[in-house]
């Protein structure tokens, strides 16, 4: 199910909003939960990289937090759909996989950044605030 967790106001929602695509619905809320505690940025989840794009359109994200294994389209195609849609904007991008050390090279290639799971939520969050300008709270 895809879902809002976190809002601000209309133009804080538009300029600070972490997306997060996660087909496994307990992960996706476990870092939703995580970083609805820990940063001040809108929370989106996509359940789905399709869903994601959708969300894209309308929506800028200031970071995206990816999975790679997603059903119907990895996170690398995902991420290549999503720059076509943003034309030259780059967004920072987090790639979280398990099998981190096959899909290195085409992470480096995007500038993408990769965390194996299983993960620290602190690390995550770390990350994350090195990244983008998020306020943590």
């Amino acid at each position: 199910m895809d879902a809002l967790y976190k809002a601000g106001t209309q133009s804080e929602a538009l300029s600070k909003t972490i997306l997060v695509v996660e087909d496994d619905e307990l992960m996706g809320q476990f870092i939703t939960q995580a970083l609805q505690d820990e940063v001040s940025y809108r929370t989106l989840i996509a359940t789905d990289a399709f869903r994601a794009l959708s969300i894209v359109r309308n929506i800028k994200p200031s970071l995206f937090l990816l999975d790679y294994l997603l059903p119907k389209m990895n996170g690398i195609e995902l991420y290549d759909h999503v720059q076509t849609i943003l034309k030259e904007r780059h967004i920072p991008t987090i790639m979280l996989t398990a099998s981190l050390s096959s899909i290195t090279p085409q992470l480096q290639e995007r500038q993408i950044i990769g965390m194996s799971k299983p993960f620290h939520i602190t690390e995550l969050t770390s990350l994350i605030a090195k990244l983008a300008p998020l306020d943590i709270c």
